[in-house]
């Protein structure tokens, strides 16, 4: 039975390619999507919030309306053949 690509990315440090460098590529996307929520009017209660086995990436508020509570997982590629 094969890994998940979820599973394989949390333990290769996440991202394409894995390892370091990729987490730390991870990290500077996560603060980039956070700066852009605060910009659009959002509030950041959390980042790499853990939540038992589970860690979530940014935990916001939307200020609405109506207001909601929202859990934002960030994904990137090296490509921007998908997405942004």
């Amino acid at each position: 039975m094969g890994d998940t690509d979820g599973a394989r990315e949390a333990r290769s440090g996440g991202g394409p390619g894995g390892g370091a460098e990729a987490g730390r590529i991870g990290r500077r996307v996560e603060q980039d999507v956070a700066r852009r929520l605060v910009a659009a009017g959002w509030t950041v209660l959390g980042a790499n919030v853990r939540c038992g086995r589970v860690e979530l990436d940014l935990v916001a508020v939307d200020p609405g309306p109506p207001a909601a509570l929202v859990i934002v997982e960030v994904r990137w590629r090296r490509s921007r053949r998908f997405g942004l």
